[in-house]
């Protein structure tokens, strides 16, 4: 079950009803108040209060709470390795045209690195351990280029031949270098 700021309310709700549970016992097993409980059933309150209070209900009925990043497509991608081109698991990011995060393996296990799609290399040398990181390198990557005017969804030569994104390369290696790999 995913949950969203519209429907968290109605979800708490849903889930209180199928378990059987009243307020009055979910207020007990949670330790949050009546009052915010009906608050945020209602959609009175959108985010669903504080996340310590989200967490807390849904603990007392039986749900566990995963968070993880939204929007980015499972996909395959050809990547260029020391053997040749090698197709692997990637993740793409709809609003950050031209790259994606590509799934490899490293000394501990799966890893993840930035890459840029039409030339299959990786975009910074790093291979990042987690997943959810190297969404957010990629993410960051993006935004940085809009701000400039550019789009990482041109050629390997037009990325190399162009300065704003070998700077932005640089400061990404300056933020994501580091503990990553």
């Amino acid at each position: 079950m995913i949950l969203s700021c519209d429907t968290i309310g109605e979800t708490i709700r849903t889930l209180r009803k199928q378990r059987g549970m009243t307020l009055q016992e979910l207020t007990d097993r949670s330790g949050v108040a009546m009052s915010s409980i009906v608050t945020i059933e209602a959609g009175r309150r959108k985010a669903g209060g504080t996340v310590d209070t989200l967490l807390r209900l849904l603990d007392a009925l039986g749900m566990e709470c995963v968070i993880r990043i939204a929007d980015v497509e499972d996909i395959k991608v050809n990547v260029a390795t020391n053997e040749g081109w090698r197709t692997r698991r990637a993740w793409r990011d709809p609003k950050v045209p031209g790259l994606a995060v590509v799934e490899g393996w490293g000394e501990y296990g799966s890893t993840y690195a930035v890459t840029h799609v039409e030339s299959g290399k990786r975009l910074i040398p790093v291979a990042f351990r987690n997943l959810d990181a190297a969404i957010v390198c990629m993410r960051w990557l993006g935004d940085e280029a809009r701000k400039y005017g550019l789009s990482w969804n041109v050629s390997e030569a037009e990325i190399e031949d162009n300065q704003e994104m070998d700077e932005i390369r640089g400061q990404a290696m300056t933020l994501f270098g580091e503990g990553q790999s």
